[in-house]
């Protein structure tokens, strides 16, 4: 399971009338579901001392919700003209893609211990986020229902760790 979450929220500031302060928060989350496959490529270069680089790649399910609400400053829940308040629960479900790319430094201590240094880059595309959901115009729950999958990140960053065998 790899998980993406997004929001995205609006506060207005407060006017001299109705309604005064609105908040609008669009949440987005991407559940991919599958099974990753991948390699792994060590160089020695040193007894103790090698580099690796692990490749993997995912083709998922991506099952995905969106919720929209309308709500005052002071909380409570705005409504649409028909009264059904302004709180729309959407669903979808895509097919998505996941690469990433772990390269590192690990030294060898022992034959039972390691130690390493890395760097990760994931990218994870056909997924919805908040801005793709944002209202142009809120006037029915259909205006705001309905998910637009499509978009794409990039995570990265640094990690360390240590192994153990026995």
């Amino acid at each position: 399971l790899f998980e993406v979450e997004d929001v995205l929220a609006l506060s207005s500031l407060p006017g001299g009338g109705p309604p005064g302060t609105l908040n609008l928060n669009v949440a987005t989350n991407n559940d991919l579901y599958g099974g990753q496959i991948g390699a792994k490529f060590d160089w020695r270069f040193l007894p103790r001392l090698r580099f690796s680089a692990v490749p993997k790649f995912l083709l998922a399910g991506n099952a995905i919700t969106n919720t929209t609400t309308l709500a005052t400053g002071s909380g409570t829940q705005a409504v649409f003209a028909s009264g059904a308040p302004v709180n729309v629960h959407s669903t979808l479900g895509v097919f998505s893609w996941l690469g990433s790319v772990d390269t590192g430094l690990a030294w060898d201590v022992t034959d039972r211990w390691t130690l390493s240094l890395g760097y990760r880059v994931v990218g994870v595309g056909n997924i919805a986020q908040a801005d793709g959901q944002w209202p142009s115009l809120i006037a029915t729950p259909a205006s705001i229902s309905g998910i637009a999958a499509g978009s794409s990140t990039i995570i990265h960053g640094g990690f360390a760790g240590f192994e153990g065998r026995w």
